[in-house]
């Protein structure tokens, strides 16, 4: 067929949407091929409601349970995969993995010699040597205000009482060495009581900050992680998973709302495999980011 190339990643290309029985026997023709050790799928539904989808994945539930290679799903982005869709490949007995970056190296790993124990712990008490890793938070925000995104003013301290009367009003503590902080009750919000700021995580060393004005919770990412590097804007704070409404722009991002197109803009030259500002609030005098998750670039 001229409109595709029979290469690795191969592209089945539009001629093949909405015909599972062929796409079928393509998955089932890559399994039989003694060539083939491993057949990864990609499979991007943006919860359109589009049955198209259901039907790819159909083909290629069905190849998958059939085919004598083992046939994985992976999406190209983490957030175009859905609970259902992953809960319903692995009943099947298939993979279903969130990312593209992910997918590859799960299905290197599947082919992989079985890995030997004392390099996993030796690397697990390492920093990656390409370097890649999840920064702190105060040190993602030092990069983000030297950049000229507004992050609140902070101190990282052990005496966190001292620190609160240095920033003259109400505070945010927060726990170090947490990704999610919120999720494991490693923050405290709107403490301006020195009894309070004592009792808050006694004998550790923490994150203080100025708490930000009040106003509408965005969450605004970059993310190179996947197929294309993408911006995502949407809800923000305990909305983002409650809600999932997100809009994701390929970079360069032009199209950005107006209240927060200087940090998106400012956020796009930085380095960060990810960065992730959730919440930025929205106020009347502008745009803070109040919390900042960021993975450095290979």
């Amino acid at each position: 067929m001229s409109a595709a190339t029979a290469a690795n990643p191969l592209d089945y290309t539009a001629l093949l949407w909405g015909d599972p029985i062929a796409l079928q026997e393509l998955m089932m023709a890559l399994g039989e091929d003694p060539a083939v050790g491993q057949v990864l799928v990609l499979y991007d539904d943006a919860g359109g409601g589009d049955d198209n989808w259901a039907a790819v994945l159909g083909a290629v539930q069905a190849a998958g349970i059939q085919s004598p290679t083992p046939v994985a799903l992976a999406s190209t982005l983490p957030e175009l995969l859905d609970d259902a869709t992953a809960l319903r490949m692995q009943n099947a007995g298939m993979a279903a993995i969130a990312g593209l970056r992910s997918g590859v190296r799960a299905a290197r790993a599947l082919t992989a010699p079985p890995p030997d124990p004392h390099r996993i712990r030796a690397m697990a008490s390492q920093r990656r040597a390409t370097g890649s890793r999840w920064l702190e938070e105060h040190e993602a925000k030092a990069i983000l205000k030297a950049a000229g995104v507004p992050v609140p003013e902070f101190r990282v301290t052990d005496d966190p009482v001292s620190a609160w009367r240095e920033l003259s009003g109400p505070v945010a503590i927060k726990r170090l060495g947490l990704r999610h902080k919120a999720a494991h009750g490693g923050v405290k919000l709107n403490l301006d009581d020195e009894q309070a700021i004592r009792n808050a995580f006694p004998g550790e060393r923490v994150l203080v900050e100025r708490m930000a004005p009040p106003g509408r919770e965005l969450i605004v990412s970059i993310r190179r992680d996947g197929l294309t590097p993408v911006l995502v804007v949407g809800l923000g704070g305990i909305h983002t998973e409650q809600l999932d409404r997100a809009e994701i722009h390929p970079l360069p991002a032009t199209t950005v709302p107006e209240a927060i197109r200087d940090i998106a803009e400012k956020l796009q030259e930085l380095p960060f495999a990810l960065i992730e500002l959730n919440p930025v609030i929205v106020h009347q005098d502008g745009a803070i980011a109040v919390d900042a998750l960021a993975l450095e670039e290979d």
